[in-house]
Formats: structure tokens, C-alpha cells, sequence
């Protein structure tokens, strides 16, 4: 078990000066970006190197880090610079590991009201 918050909204509120309405339109947008993104990473789970697959981690590392969602932010970042050259095996495993913490951030959105 994670130490690790789901999510922790705290940098996100500060930088956005408290300003609710700005908190919950950056949050929905990382919903909406996170759906793609996944759905972009099930379809790259191919054997050999990808270059898309590297991008598209990367993305998502960076939407998971602006919800605060660390676990999955460090899951993308090994899958980001580990995975260049791997197999679709381990890609699947991989990504199932991301949208598994991702559920987890999105129930803790939504039990805050997001």
C-alpha cells in the first residue's frame, strides 16, 4: 500500500490562488486528458520501440502531477523511460497498473465534489 495520497489538490489550489472555479476547470480538463491518454496507451501496447508510447507517458505524468496523483505519476514516469522498447505484454501490464491508480484519483475527485 501506497503513503501516497490518491490526490492532493494542494499545489494546484495554491498556484491557482484559491480560485474554486479555475481549480475545477483545470481538474476536469486532466479528467478529460487522463480518458485520452489511457485510451491512447491501450492502443500502443505493441512489441518494440515506440516513440508514441514514450510521448504519450510523458503527457500523462504530467496530468497525473497536476491532480497530484503521485503513484500514478511515478507509474507513468517508469513507464515513460523504461518502456521505450518493450513488449506488449509488459505494456498492458503497465498501463493496467496506470488506469488502476487513475480509478482510484477519479473516485477521490468525486468524493470531493469534482
Amino acid at each position: 500500500m501506497s503513503a501516497n495520497p490518491p490526490i492532493d489538490l494542494e499545489l494546484l489550489i495554491k498556484n491557482a490562488g484559491g480560485d474554486e472555479a479555475f481549480v475545477r476547470e483545470i481538474v476536469g480538463m486532466c479528467i478529460e486528458q487522463a480518458e485520452k491518454q489511457i485510451s491512447t496507451l491501450k492502443d500502443l501496447c505493441v512489441d518494440g520501440v515506440s516513440d508514441a508510447w514514450r510521448e504519450t507517458a510523458h503527457a500523462l505524468k504530467g496530468t497525473a502531477g497536476t491532480i497530484g496523483a503521485e503513484d500514478m505519476r511515478l507509474l507513468c514516469e517508469v513507464a515513460q523511460k523504461q518502456m521505450l522498447d518493450s513488449t506488449a505484454v509488459a505494456r498492458r501490464a503497465k498501463i493496467g497498473e496506470i488506469d488502476e491508480k487513475y480509478q482510484v484519483a477519479r473516485q477521490a475527485l468525486k468524493d470531493l465534489g469534482y
